[in-house]
């Protein structure tokens, strides 16, 4: 005849409670863990890219424009036209002379 298991027996034998299995792995670490793993050092991705992104704030007519921009130019034959690349022409082409006191 097999005892059955009463209110306080140890049913599950060699298994660990949850509160020691929280305590050895969640909140201390365990030996396995303890050792310093080795860190690198965060890499700068717009280092590496040769290029920052910065965020530039247009009116919905100036976006608008741009886009009207890059269509025209896929039509005309630039396939792989961006919108920062319009941006970048007309950076390099600008006039300061000519800008006026209030645009």
């Amino acid at each position: 005849m097999t005892k059955k298991p009463a209110l306080g027996d140890d049913v599950l034998g060699e298994i660990q409670s949850p509160e020691a299995i929280m305590r050895q792995h969640f909140y201390r670490k365990s030996e396995e863990t303890a050792e310093a793993e080795p860190r690198l050092p965060p890499v700068d991705e717009e280092e590496d890219a040769g290029f920052r992104r910065v965020n530039i704030s247009l009116f919905p007519d100036d976006i608008e424009l741009l886009n009207e921009m890059v269509r025209t130019l896929r039509k005309r034959g630039y396939r792989r036209v961006s919108k920062s690349q319009i941006i970048r022409y007309a950076l390099q082409t600008v006039d300061l002379e000519k800008m006026p006191q209030s645009y």
